[in-house]
Formats: C-alpha cells, sequence, structure tokens
C-alpha cells in the first residue's frame, strides 16, 4: 500500500470518528414531557360490575400506561370488591427513563410504557379476572380508601383515578346509612359523610368508565346517579367525568 492510500484510509477512520463524537455530544431533548402524572386504575369485581371490567379495563390500562410513560409519572392500582376497607390496596409503580435527557426519547418512553404495562398487568388485570363477583358496588368508599392509601403512604398531591364499573353506588355511609343508587330518593345526607375522607384527592380528577353498562334501570335513575357522583365530588374539588366507553378521556387531568 502506498503512502498515499495509507493517509487517506487514515483520514477516513479520523473523519468517520469525528463525526461520532459529533453525533454524541448533538441535540439532547428531554425524555419527560410535562409534569409527572399519576395515574391509577381501579375496576370493580362486584356482581354487577365485573363483567364491564373485564372488558373494558385492559384499554383504559393501556392508555394509562401511555400517559404516564410521557411524563415519567406513576402508574398505580388495585381491584375493589364490596369489601374494600379491607381487601383494597393500591399498588404504585414510579416510572423514570435512564437518562432525563436524550439524542431521541422515544426508546425510553416505550420501555417505560412496557414497564407499566407489565406492573398493571400483574397488579391490576390479571388479580381482575382471578376474582370472583362480590355483592354490592361501594364507589364513595373506594374512593376514600384511595385517599387513605395515598395519605398514609406520603403520595402528596392530586391524581387521575379510573373507577371501571357501571356507578351505581350501593354502599353504608360511615354513619350505617344506606347509600343505594338504584331509588329515586337517595339520601344526600349520608352520602356527603364521605367528604372529609375525600379531601386528600382535591385536585384530582376522576373518571367513571363504562358509566350505566348493562344496567336496565330507568335512563333517569342512571342520570341521577352521576349527577349524584357529580355534586359530591365538585364540593370535595375533584373533577368528575363519566363515560361509557374504555376511552380515558385527554381533559382528565390533575389540578
Amino acid at each position: 500500500m502506498t503512502r498515499v492510500a495509507i493517509r487517506s484510509t487514515a483520514g477516513a477512520v479520523v473523519a468517520l470518528l469525528t463525526a461520532f463524537a459529533f453525533a454524541g455530544c448533538g441535540e439532547q431533548e428531554t425524555v419527560c414531557k410535562g409534569k409527572p402524572e399519576r395515574l391509577i386504575l381501579v375496576p370493580f369485581a362486584t356482581s354487577s360490575d365485573h363483567k364491564t371490567a373485564l372488558e373494558l379495563a385492559p384499554a383504559v390500562a393501556d392508555q394509562m400506561a401511555a400517559r404516564a410513560a410521557e411524563s415519567c409519572g406513576t402508574v398505580g392500582g388495585g381491584v375493589a370488591n364490596r369489601l374494600v376497607e379491607s381487601e383494597l390496596a393500591v399498588e404504585l409503580k414510579p416510572l423514570e427513563p435512564e437518562n432525563p435527557k436524550a439524542p431521541n426519547r422515544t426508546p425510553h418512553v416505550r420501555k417505560m410504557k412496557k414497564t407499566a404495562d407489565r406492573f398493571l398487568q400483574d397488579k391490576v388485570l390479571g388479580p381482575l379476572e382471578a376474582t370472583k363477583p362480590s355483592g354490592g358496588s361501594p364507589f364513595v368508599r373506594a374512593l376514600t380508601k384511595i385517599a387513605d392509601e395515598l395519605r398514609s403512604r406520603g403520595h402528596a398531591g392530586p391524581s387521575v383515578i379510573a373507577l371501571v364499573g357501571d356507578i351505581i353506588d350501593i354502599e353504608r355511609a360511615p354513619s350505617g346509612r344506606i347509600i343505594d343508587f338504584r331509588e329515586r330518593e337517595v339520601d344526600r345526607e349520608a352520602l356527603e359523610e364521605f367528604l372529609p375522607r375525600l379531601e386528600p384527592l382535591a385536585g384530582s380528577c376522576v373518571v367513571a368508565i363504562g358509566a350505566g353498562a348493562r344496567s336496565t334501570r330507568d335512563p333517569e335513575i342512571l342520570r341521577q346517579s352521576r349527577t349524584l357522583l357529580h355534586d359530591l365530588l365538585t364540593k370535595a374539588k375533584i373533577r368528575f367525568v363519566a363515560t361509557r366507553s374504555s376511552e380515558l378521556p385527554a381533559t382528565c387531568r390533575a389540578r
């Protein structure tokens, strides 16, 4: 090989190494977009809700995992039955990228999305499939249990909470008075007994996924159910959204 060829080859190698060096020091983008979101999924395994929850919860879980990954937030959840006080355990999984900045954030976001998917499958979707339906539909008590869990573990700040079921609330108030959304006359004073325990969720957004599903009740009863929950949560400074579909409303954000 001639000296000219050697110099040419060496020059090419140097140029290639220089290109790689500059590529590594090129423009970086932030992996986490926006304020980290905490998204909590709680499907109901109660008799009137279980089938609906099995149908809708997987799609909701996928959307929550995607939103949490985009913001490097937290996913969480658990399965609710009639014994929410003793059996609803809210598990949480923070999502963190390997590096705060990268030339391309997409692979980092995809990795966090997969982590969130696995977590929700293990802690929510799998247990939901394995749970036998139970009576009652303690939607408000489930929210207060979520509030208690977050407060006791020091997780301050609002959340996005998806409750999957028909939201026809049937439970006892703290005083023992019956709350039954199937009736035309509902004890609103008994419902408001829950307000003090909802305080830790102030600023949150609660979305009822599957509202009214499979119910044969009078449409007026279904509308009243949504109104009762809306009014109660508004007093607790919690935004409430109800939808029959599995779509997690993009506007349902913690404040």
